[in-house]
């Protein structure tokens, strides 16, 4: 897959760099579910990153137009072992793109992917659907994944 820098991932250590704990995605391009441009910079590269003085993590990440970002964020979050999802904003959190045609290099298509949908049986739940044209779909197949959370 050509992901094309869309995540940022962050973590922590307690032993001088040794180990590591806590890898999370801290910040999410904008723009990653879209066809990235084909020329000049697009992502999340090159962070800069810092404490303040109550101990949040400051980092400030993107380039290319409309993609520098400033994250702030508790550092202790770093050593949590799970996160959970209720979709109450949507698939923000979510990668949901579907790479098609010829991968060029670094660069490859994207059109939407999976979406939140009513779920079949339960009515105060949601799912995540996909299914892609014929003409942009490698696989052929389309379906739901009936494993979502409530909605509120």
């Amino acid at each position: 897959m050509y992901g094309g820098r869309d995540v940022l991932h962050a973590a922590i250590s307690a032993d001088a760099c040794r180990t590591w704990r806590g890898l999370r995605e801290i910040y999410c391009d904008a723009q990653r579910d879209a066809s990235p441009p084909k020329s000049d910079d697009r992502g999340t590269a090159y962070p800069y990153g810092t404490f303040d003085k109550q101990g949040r993590a400051l980092v400030l990440s993107g380039q290319g137009v409309g993609r520098r970002n400033f994250i702030r964020f508790d550092a202790d979050w770093l050593n949590q072992t799970s996160q959970s999802d209720d979709f109450s904003h949507g698939l923000e959190a979510w990668h949901v793109y579907k790479a098609f045609g010829p991968a060029q290099r670094w660069w490859r298509d994207r059109t939407a992917g999976a979406a939140l949908a009513e779920h079949p049986t339960s009515p105060d739940s949601r799912c995540s659907t996909y299914a892609v044209p014929t003409k942009k779909n490698r696989t052929g197949r389309s379906g739901t994944s009936l494993s979502a959370g409530r909605a509120r």
